[in-house]
């Protein structure tokens, strides 16, 4: 089920991506796993998204990046060390989807199911955020546009800085 969809080039799509973000958190400590590889444009957000949350030092776990993708061939372990090492967080996953309408070039979608092509995850994510980055055409997936991939993986990753940033805001008590 669809919980959320903006249009990243749209002006109030971060901000309603950032409360969304916020009241899904609520009090749990939420993990990052960043699906995809940079040897495909169009499957570079995750990684991307990856970099730049470290870049903001956020205090939360991020798998998944430019220098250690997670893709097919290392999924289930990572999922396993996952499952193992934070039974308790919530789980977001991140990764890119290809449309066949032009229009939904630059959508942001959230939901409660995992959409890959095949089942790669033997754990269930409570959240998983996709970047429309790619068309595809009959079989063919068309190429994508770096500079695109790149804007909606800045938009995610300000956005989830800002969701976590009210969240600890939330939870900060100043004795006098």
């Amino acid at each position: 089920m669809e919980l959320f969809r903006g249009y990243v080039y749209a002006p109030q799509t971060e901000m309603r991506l950032k409360n969304f973000l916020k009241n899904e958190f609520g009090n749990k400590n939420p993990v990052f796993l960043c699906l995809g590889t940079d040897r495909i444009v169009g499957d570079c957000l995750a990684p991307l998204t990856a970099e730049y949350l470290r870049k903001k030092e956020i205090p939360y776990y991020i798998y998944g990046g430019l220098n250690s993708p997670i893709t097919a061939k290392n999924c289930e372990f990572a999922c396993d060390f996952i499952r193992t090492m934070h039974p308790t967080s919530i789980l977001v996953l991140i990764d890119s989807m290809a449309t066949r309408s032009q229009a939904n070039l630059g959508d942001i979608v959230i939901t409660n199911e995992y959409y890959g092509a095949i089942n790669l995850l033997n754990i269930t994510p409570d959240l998983c955020v996709y970047g429309v980055t790619s068309l595809l055409k009959g079989s063919m997936l068309n190429c994508a546009r770096l500079r695109n991939v790149e804007y909606i993986a800045q938009i995610l990753s300000q956005s989830i800085e800002g969701a976590l940033a009210e969240k600890e805001k939330k939870y900060v008590f100043a004795i006098n």
